[in-house]
């Protein structure tokens, strides 16, 4: 019903004089719709909700047309439906300068591309393709698998319009199918028997598509007439696996990247093989033609990258350069950004820059988790584009910003907590940043942007009181106490042992430091110095300290333990503030999964964990005092739990893979939703204010969101 509401709008902006005082209203509310057209199709109530927090309608200061209309709305909504839930965005900051947005991935990638203008972007997945609009930063074309053999290949044309995708179908053919994105109108499919589609891509002038893969065990490739909707010709190359296909700048060729090292050009109108190139000593991962179209770029699963000329007449190819693999970890893919520089990407999930004019040391513009890498770029290199297996995220920045800056090992929000009773904001950024804002303060966007202390250290861990003191830990063990109400800081006399997995926690006075690192705890009081230590055959995952000085450590069983590696273990230690430490239980609660996040309350525990059955995600609610489960609540996809209000009322549910966020209420055995928010980029960290009218949440890019409960 949506769409076709979006559609309405379309054709009354057409139908509309062009000096029809309505007509820049319904463009944008048009624009508004269009942003969330598929979180809105999944959840219809939540229309008016996108709409006034898309088209800023609160705290306006000129009255606008727009403005007025949603308000004339809010009071009809509100007139047929008394106290209707929904989240109002109040203030948000987005970070300036850098430009560098992810994506969330569906299910494994299988590649994605560019348009040359950078504005519209391809991210292919096993279960879905998607068109993302990267100017405004909103889908345009949400195409889910309709059976279950999954996608192989996606592609876009250089303007931007054309999308490309394939498909394995049950009898065991691929399919490739093109959609027109602008018109909505989808061009014959072309079929190959019994194999798989693995690269597809257009010609300069979207006319033509190119295809390779694999067709009954042996290398195949093809070229399809999308004006005429025929195949134009098409081979089988008995024994070689073709890997990728890219065109040359004129369209006269095709240069396709075998899976036995060679890359050959192929002739488009006299359907021959031109020349062979052997470039590698194992299969070629991946090849990028440089925007001169004199020079391919080519990375082979040797872990080597070459620059080869593509001068067809010459006997022998001359190779222009050679780049070795970086110790230990092998080059992966790579793409040519202008005619002197390029990407390459390492199994590492580390993103190079690499100038082939000036000097050849590497520059590290990105690091995104140990998996498969894809890069593309746009026509003139500015825009990257890297689709990781190992964060799961499309990421796209801009290189110029990125080289600026040393590379896009930006800061992100490790911690935000509301503070000093609600009425201010605490955000701890991995570099040292600490931000403090004051939820009522008229600059807002200020106090977001700009850090108001810095420790010039990277964070490795933090911990907020329930009350006024923030603790921070760097990787060497050394501390800071901030007070978030005078914002002042204290350094450490003495240092904390830190490593991988190690979890810290403040007491609400500020006396009393625990910190959890795998298999031992150790207890600290600040003003004395005196520390004791416990060994513990668990994994760490959350601790909490009372008012009291009781500590209360959850983690989970570990090789080393009694009990079953999956169950959550719960101890006590009481007094922490003397030398007399006891402690009580533990208890097991029985998991199908040690892949979980865990949040602890004064009296409760909150954790997700992943289905056992499926490939959703179980969140569970468990009494620390009856150990009963006392709330659950499945999810079809995976799920993270970011954060639980501090009397155990509400928590942030986030779903990557849908961009959604769900506020629910943990006093309903259902765990039934308080509101429902659409996420542009992945998010890191969340909060809840302890009289639970309001949420911040903090995405990867930077961008802090407040948002209030209305209707509660």
């Amino acid at each position: 019903m949506i769409f076709e509401l979006t559609q309405d709008f379309s054709d009354a902006v057409v139908a509309m004089p062009t000096d029809h005082p309505k007509r820049q209203m319904l463009g944008l509310l048009e624009e508004a719709v269009r942003r969330d057209i598929h979180f809105i199709d999944r959840h219809p109530t939540t229309l008016f909700q996108c709409m006034w927090n898309t088209c800023w309608w609160y705290d306006c200061p000129e009255a606008t047309e727009s403005d007025a209309f949603g308000h004339l709305w809010l009071d009809e909504k509100q007139h047929q439906t008394p106290n209707f839930r929904w989240l109002r965005l109040e203030q948000t900051s987005r970070p300036s300068g850098l430009y560098h947005s992810t994506i969330p991935i569906e299910g494994e990638s299988v590649g994605g591309a560019i348009s040359d203008e950078g504005d519209r972007l391809i991210i292919g997945s096993e279960e879905r393709v998607r068109m993302i609009d990267t100017n405004n930063n909103r889908e345009i074309l949400n195409i889910p698998i309709s059976v279950r053999p999954r996608y192989s290949a996606a592609t876009i044309s250089p303007e931007g319009s054309l999308l490309g995708y394939a498909q394995r179908s049950d009898g065991g053919n691929a399919t490739c199918l093109v959609l027109n994105a602008n018109s909505g109108r989808q061009l014959p499919a072309f079929c190959i028997p019994y194999g798989e589609i693995l690269s597809l891509a257009f010609s300069s002038n979207g006319t033509m598509l190119a295809a390779c893969g694999v067709s009954n065990r042996d290398g195949w490739l093809g070229v399809f007439d999308l004006h005429r909707s025929e195949l134009l010709w098409e081979h089988s190359i008995p024994g070689r696996l073709m890997r990728k296909v890219i065109f040359t700048c004129d369209d006269s060729n095709i240069i396709v990247a075998g899976g036995d090292g060679v890359c050959s050009i192929w002739s488009i109108a006299s359907d021959v093989n031109l020349k062979d190139i052997p470039c590698h000593t194992g299969g070629v991962s991946d090849i990028s033609l440089s925007p001169s179209g004199d020079s391919v770029l080519s990375v082979g699963k040797d872990g080597v990258c070459r620059i080869w000329s593509t001068m067809i007449k010459r006997r022998r190819v001359r190779i222009k350069s050679v780049l070795d693999s970086l110790p230990d970890e092998p080059f992966i893919a790579g793409a040519f950004l202008d005619n002197s520089s390029i990407a390459v990407a390492d199994f590492a999930g580390n993103v190079f820059h690499f100038s082939l004019s000036g000097p050849s040391t590497p520059i590290k513009i990105l690091g995104c988790g140990r998996g498969m890498v894809r890069l593309a770029s746009d026509d003139d290199g500015s825009c990257l584009m890297i689709t990781s297996s190992g964060d799961q995220q499309c990421h796209v920045i801009d290189v110029a910003d990125a080289l600026k800056v040393g590379g896009l090992e930006s800061p992100r929000a490790q911690a935000v907590d509301f503070t000093n009773n609600g009425q201010s904001v605490t955000i701890t950024q991995n570099a040292g940043q600490i931000r403090f804002l004051d939820i009522n303060g008229p600059d807002w966007e200020q106090q977001a942007s700009q850090p108001s202390a810095s420790l010039g250290v990277p964070i490795a861990v933090s911990a907020v009181s329930s009350s006024r003191f923030h603790l921070l830990v760097a990787r060497d063990g050394q501390w800071w106490l901030m007070d978030t109400v005078s914002q002042t800081e204290e350094q450490g006399k003495f240092s904390l042992e830190m490593k991988d997995g190690s979890i810290v926690s403040v007491s609400p006075d500020g006396r009393i430091i625990c910190a959890f690192v795998r298999e031992k705890v150790e207890f600290v009081n600040v003003a004395t110095g005196n520390r004791s230590t416990f060994s513990l055959a668990m994994i760490p995952r959350a601790i909490r300290l009372s008012e009291e000085g009781t500590a209360l450590v959850l983690g989970h069983g570990c090789r080393f333990s009694e009990l079953w590696p999956r169950d959550i273990i719960a101890i006590w230690f009481q007094p922490l503030v003397s030398d007399n430490h006891k402690k009580a239980g533990p208890f097991g609660v029985e998991l199908a999964t040690d892949n979980f996040d865990l949040v602890i309350s004064e009296d409760d525990i909150f954790m997700t964990s992943r289905s056992a059955t499926g490939g959703g995600s179980e969140v569970n609610l468990w009494d620390l005092k009856t150990l009963e489960q006392t709330a659950e609540r499945c999810f079809s996809k995976p799920a993270r739990l970011l954060c639980l209000r501090s009397d155990c009322k509400q928590a942030v549910v986030y779903i990557p893979t849908l961009s959604v966020c769900h506020i629910v209420d943990t006093t309903t055995p259902r765990l039934d939703d308080l509101g429902i928010l659409p996420v542009a980029n992945a998010l890191d960290v969340a909060s809840i204010r302890p009289a639970g009218d309001r949420v911040i949440i903090c995405n990867q890019q930077g961008t802090v969101s407040l948002f209030r409960a209305m209707g509660r």
